[in-house]
């Protein structure tokens, strides 16, 4: 899932049929099981990708096993979305890879796909954090301060800031002092968390200008442990200097205590883009 890239096509292939076809609007981003997905989703882990896609219905469904022929040699020897003996597909293949020419076999010539727009993906996470905030708001086994807080975190505010700026005073990378131009950022993201305890450590926060903010929730910037920041290939070194934080990112060396430490680790995993 990470490996797919804002303008990539995908279809969509069930009960033997591709109904659609679609365009990757931003890179996946970590988000919790849907909960309407039951029995359907129960082999699966509490938190997975949201791949935002942007999906067009084909004028007539494509049957794979119709083009089995031509089909066949085109698919990898390894993760292949169908069977290349009979074009049935293969159940053990969630999300594949295919080239461009089997792509070209299988979706018939149409429109030019529409170009990605991030604030598609955005908008997908906007309703992911929502229904997670709803069911913060309905739970009874929390109290009403503290949801009011876990609700206040989302934004990186209330008792969750205030604990973030008492840990690091400052931007751990720029040096910014001024806390009206400072943000207070999830490491491991609010909706990722696995408990209240999560969302409202400072351990799992760090301190962060609004531009640095942004990089390190895209995944585009982290920090290794010894607290040197890392910048994502996927951002040019001319976006970076434009950004102003090209000189901040080669000097920066912050102070980490062991257990955001363990954070930054599940960042530079699941968070940091790595072309």
């Amino acid at each position: 899932m990470r490996v797919a890239a804002p303008g990539d096509r995908v279809v969509s292939y069930a009960n033997r049929l591709i109904k659609y076809v679609g365009v990757v609007q931003d890179f996946a981003r970590l988000a919790p099981r849907p909960p309407g997905f039951h029995e359907l989703g129960k082999h699966w882990g509490e938190i997975g990708w949201l791949l935002p896609v942007e999906w067009k219905v084909l004028p007539q469904p494509v049957h794979p096993r119709e083009l089995v022929e031509q089909l066949g040699p085109l698919l990898p020897k390894k993760y292949s979305p169908f069977n290349p003996v009979t074009g049935d597909g293969n159940q053990k293949a969630y999300f594949a890879e295919i080239s461009s020419e089997t792509f070209e076999l299988l979706i018939p010539v149409i429109e030019a796909p529409p170009i990605p727009n991030p604030v598609h993906g955005m908008d997908a996470l906007v309703r992911v954090d929502d229904a997670l905030q709803d069911s913060i708001a309905t739970d009874q086994s929390l109290d009403a301060t503290t949801k009011q807080q876990l609700i206040l975190a989302r934004h990186g505010q209330g008792s969750f800031r205030s604990r973030v700026i008492g840990r690091y005073k400052k931007c751990v990378l720029t040096g910014v002092e001024s806390p009206e131009l400072l943000v207070a950022s999830h490491i491991k993201p609010w909706r990722a968390c696995s408990d209240s305890g999560e969302r409202l450590s400072a351990e799992n926060g760090l301190l962060l200008t609004p531009n640095a903010d942004r990089l390190f929730d895209r995944g585009l910037l982290t920090f290794a442990d010894d607290g040197a920041a890392k910048v994502s290939l996927a951002l040019s070194p001319a976006e970076l200097e434009k950004l102003g934080l090209a000189q901040a990112c080669s000097d920066v060396v912050a102070s980490f205590s062991e257990a955001t430490r363990e954070f930054l680790a599940f960042h530079r995993r699941n968070v940091f883009l790595v072309p």
